[in-house]
């Protein structure tokens, strides 16, 4: 139920009943479970960019857990009964980047109601950092005109500069420097960013890594200090770009970029045989059956799946379970406090000959 919380009591009006599930709106608590407390903004539950500021931090922090494990169980058939730790930063001023989408009506700058394409006007957003927060200050009292995609993407990098379109901006991750564009992809929550970094990459050093879905190389230019040769597949031909100037920016040469889909570059002649780690960072959809029969292919020593969607990673791990591999570890990072969103890193490993990692 949207914007309710655990243990409380509710006059619910049903909008919508099926054959196995129901939609309704909470039109008055009756008795306030003690995890609510009020929210930080002013348009929480009007606004589509947030969804759980009414809940208290930690019961946010369960319910993301829960949410990992229903999906292992329900979706994947996995019997996870280990713990999944969750590891958080800043609930408020975390997010680095966003896109404001532009009323055309009015020129006033905001988010998408919930399920709909119109524009929230706000004046302000507790979650962004701080120069975000500034610009949408800005943007609020002085209204832009309607740019040609009715968007505005903006990003702050360590320097404090504001990015946007094609602009970049730069940040330092574990010695690295990475430049990204405002309206491509790139972590949104700075605080986090190492730790992901570190519970994706490991410790391990090896001969040869893949990194897929690599976008401007987070992950791969990690990689690349504690592996001879890292492989690194993205599709999209700006991030691709952007990964081969970072890693020629910070004078790594051992980076292989692949501008190619996944799944074709698995089925080609380029995908080494047994590599000491793969990695995937695949969008919402996941990786899906093609993908996973390619990884499982290469024979490889470890993988580490890092996910923005449970559901999804909980129906590829079956898949990769499947074909004979078994989890080693699951963990949790709240990356983005205050909505519904979870961040998971499992990694995996050739399971003993036999083992059943499935509910029966």
């Amino acid at each position: 139920m949207p914007f309710a919380a655990p243990g409380e009591l509710a006059s619910v009006r049903i909008r919508r009943l099926g054959r196995r599930i129901g939609e309704g709106a909470i039109e008055a608590i009756l008795e306030a479970s003690p995890d609510r407390r009020e929210p930080a903004c002013a348009v929480f539950g009007v606004c589509g960019g947030c969804q759980l500021q009414h809940l208290a931090r930690e019961a946010q922090l369960r319910a993301k857990v829960g949410v990992v494990l229903d999906c292992l169980r329900r979706i994947g058939g996995i019997a996870w009964t280990r713990e999944i730790p969750i590891e958080a930063g800043a609930e408020l001023g975390w997010r680095s980047r966003t896109e404001l989408h532009v009323d055309r009506a009015t020129s006033r700058v905001g988010y998408f109601r919930p399920r709909s394409r119109d524009v929230v006007a706000i004046d302000d957003c507790p979650i962004l950092v701080p120069e975000l927060r500034k610009e949408v200050r800005r943007l609020a009292a002085a209204p832009p005109a309607a740019p040609g995609s009715g968007t505005i993407a903006l990003a702050a990098g360590d320097a404090g500069a504001i990015a946007r379109g094609e602009e970049q901006a730069r940040q330092r991750v574990l010695g690295i420097d990475y430049a990204f564009r405002a309206d491509g992809f790139w972590q949104g929550n700075r605080g986090l960013l190492e730790t992901l970094v570190g519970r994706a990459c490991g410790t391990d050093h090896g001969r040869v890594a893949v990194d897929l879905y690599a976008g401007a190389g987070l992950f791969a230019l990690q990689l690349a200090r504690r592996h001879g040769t890292v492989h690194a597949v993205e599709a999209n031909a700006a991030s691709a770009a952007m990964l081969a100037e970072n890693a020629g920016a910070n004078a790594i040469a051992n980076v292989r970029v692949a501008g190619t889909e996944v799944e074709s570059w698995l089925e080609g002649p380029g995908a080494p045989s047994r590599p000491d780690l793969v990695l995937l960072d695949p969008p919402r959809s996941g990786a899906g059956p093609a993908v996973v029969a390619g990884i499982a292919s290469l024979e490889p020593a470890r993988i580490a799946y890092v996910s923005c969607d449970p559901a999804t990673l909980a129906r590829d791990l079956r898949d990769l379970l499947g074909r004979g591999f078994e989890i080693e570890s699951i963990a949790a990072l709240d990356l983005f406090p205050q909505s519904y969103h979870v961040e998971v890193v499992a990694r995996l490993v050739p399971g003993t000959p036999g083992a059943s990692p499935l509910s029966p």
